[in-house]
């Protein structure tokens, strides 16, 4: 059905009069009549009576009325959505967290405003390792990813850097460690160690090993296979064993305190990662927010002096688990 004809009759029928709804059309008075009487052979059925003076609504004209309205305004719905998706204003972005990303205060920062903008863009997120969020992304199944970088990634991926962290020891304010403001490794040589799901955070666990081997360390591991580390603190908490995380983390758990392991100096990155090849307007809005409002920084979790506001988006690999 033409959407220009509908127009015209819902402008005939609001002002019952051809004159007047021509000169509101801007349309001459002969092409306007023509256009109601194509309508109406369309439809089979007369939308005017004919007067002798002017014209009015048929049964059939004010029943077509109702409906010939509601497709306008759906049209012209679909028009502005259309156009929202198009520009970024509008859809859906399907994003990853790592576990731990959202105790970083970037992460609060960066969702605040770019909510405060794009208010009608909606995420689905998606709790996983890195590991994970990497494969998830090289298979369309995720958007963007906010993962750590532990070492050399598997695969290219474009990626902006967010915070950059430290490891260091958790472990239950009554352990006997506490008192100590520096642990050695041999205060830990029979310490008992919580530990996560080797086969789901297998880059986290391989990073953190590599890390107290390359210090002359083996961890002692005594209990293992979580994926949560909310689930990690609190068995710290609980005397359980020590774990290695970053250290921001321990900002959510006052019965927990961190302390460095003398020798392990091990910097951890906070990447939003995302394919390059991924042509949707809300992620490069996201994107292009995430670089222009928030300024990473390096020290979030552990001290150190503020990157460059302005970071280049880094095309390279990123990093394995998390």
């Amino acid at each position: 059905m033409n959407l220009r004809r509908l127009k015209y009759f819902l402008m005939v029928a609001e002002e019952e009069n051809l004159h007047r709804a021509s000169a509101r059309l801007h349309v001459a008075q002969p092409a306007l009549t023509r256009q109601i009487r194509l309508l109406e052979e369309e439809l089979g059925t007369t939308l005017f009576n004919r007067l002798p003076r002017g014209i009015s609504l048929s049964t059939a004209g004010h029943a077509f009325l109702e409906d010939a309205r509601q497709i306008l305004r759906l049209t012209e719905q679909a028009h502005r959505r259309a156009h929202a998706v198009a520009s970024g204003q509008m859809g859906t972005l399907r994003v990853g967290f790592h576990d731990a990303a959202h105790f970083y205060p970037v992460l609060r920062d960066l969702f605040t405003s770019f909510r405060s903008e794009f208010a009608n863009v909606h995420f689905r997120f998606v709790s996983s390792s890195s590991d994970q969020q990497l494969e998830s992304l090289l298979a369309k199944d995720l958007d963007a990813g906010f993962i750590y970088r532990w070492d050399q990634p598997p695969g290219d991926f474009e990626y902006l850097p967010l915070a950059r962290d430290e490891l260091g020891l958790a472990l239950s304010e009554n352990h006997k460690l506490a008192q100590k403001s520096v642990v050695t490794i041999e205060d830990l040589r029979n310490e008992p160690f919580v530990w996560g799901d080797t086969v789901a955070f297998h880059g986290h666990t391989e990073a953190i090993m590599r890390a107290c081997a390359a210090i002359g360390f083996i961890p002692k591991v005594w209990h293992e296979g979580l994926s949560s580390l909310s689930a990690m603190i609190s068995l710290v908490a609980a005397g359980l064993g020590l774990a290695i995380i970053p250290k921001q983390i321990i900002t959510v758990s006052p019965a927990i305190v961190m302390r460095p392991v003398e020798g392990l100096n091990r910097p951890v990155d906070l990447l939003l990662a995302w394919r390059g090849d991924n042509s949707s307007p809300a992620l490069a809005n996201f994107v292009r927010h995430a670089r222009t409002h928030i300024t990473p920084a390096i020290g979030q979790g552990g001290g150190g002096n503020a990157l460059n506001a302005q970071t280049t988006i880094h095309h390279h690999r990123v990093a394995n688990d998390k």
